[in-house]
């Protein structure tokens, strides 16, 4: 009998966690981020604080500089979240630094600044859920996480810090990746209320090769494993989901 990874079984039959803080979180604001961020990613940008877009960022021929997820922050202003593979940050940045206006889109590493954390299995909505009740947070709950559709999004105030809910496709088992806003007053660490109340509602750890196998079961590529500088989107099988065909 071939032994499963450390936590997949969790995924399977109840939850499990990973901690993805790994990957880097930017920041992007400006004067017009949008317009900006529109001509240099080749996905859809979000029009709303409601959907996350998966996009790449490509060199003048083609090729990958990286992928990202996007989230749109709410507030009057815009502001932008990304979601970024550790292989591709340093060039995302130094691409960036080198198309972006700095008067009208401006970039900051935030990933200290939040939390990333991901939940699989069929009772992870159940234990979000419960972790949003046990901090104060009465109106989200398990229905509202069970509507949520793939990389629709809820944006949770608890005891005044953000908590960004995504329902990730990236997982056969239910998906929910969590941007957990850090508590400046404990010196940036995110060990608000929240973060506690989700590590104690799924106190199972997964592994890396239990999230690798999640990965592979539903065909999602990692940047600097499966493609690299070199991979043009549709080699990856990206290009329906990270590409706008209607930008030109």
């Amino acid at each position: 009998m071939i032994a499963t990874p450390p936590g997949y079984d969790a995924t399977q039959e109840s939850a499990a966690r990973f901690d993805q803080s790994h990957r880097t979180r930017l920041v992007v604001t400006g004067r017009a981020p949008s317009q900006m961020l529109s001509g240099v990613l080749s996905g859809t940008i979000p029009a709303d604080p409601g959907h996350r877009h998966y996009s790449t960022v490509l060199t003048p021929k083609g090729l990958m500089i990286t992928d990202l997820f996007m989230i749109r922050m709410p507030g009057e202003d815009e502001r932008f979240l990304l979601d970024v593979s550790p292989a591709g940050r340093d060039a995302l940045l130094d691409y960036f630094k080198k198309v972006l206006p700095p008067r009208f889109a401006k970039v900051t590493d935030a990933s200290a600044a939040w939390k990333h954390e991901v939940v699989v299995g069929p009772r992870s909505a159940d234990a979000l859920g419960q972790a949003l009740h046990e901090t104060g947070v009465e109106d989200v709950g398990l229905a509202e996480l069970e509507a949520l559709m793939p990389d629709e999004v809820l944006h949770v105030d608890v005891a005044g810090l953000s908590v960004v809910v995504v329902r990730s496709p990236d997982a056969i088992p239910p998906r929910f990746d969590l941007f957990i806003e850090a508590n400046a007053e404990a010196g940036g660490k995110a060990a608000g209320p929240f973060y506690d109340a989700i590590i104690a509602a799924v106190p199972v750890e997964g592994s890396d090769a239990a999230w690798s196998a999640l990965r592979v079961e539903v065909g999602t590529p990692e940047f600097g494993i499966d493609m690299v500088e070199k991979t043009i989107p549709i080699e990856a099988g990206i290009e329906q989901r990270a590409i706008d065909g209607t930008k030109g």
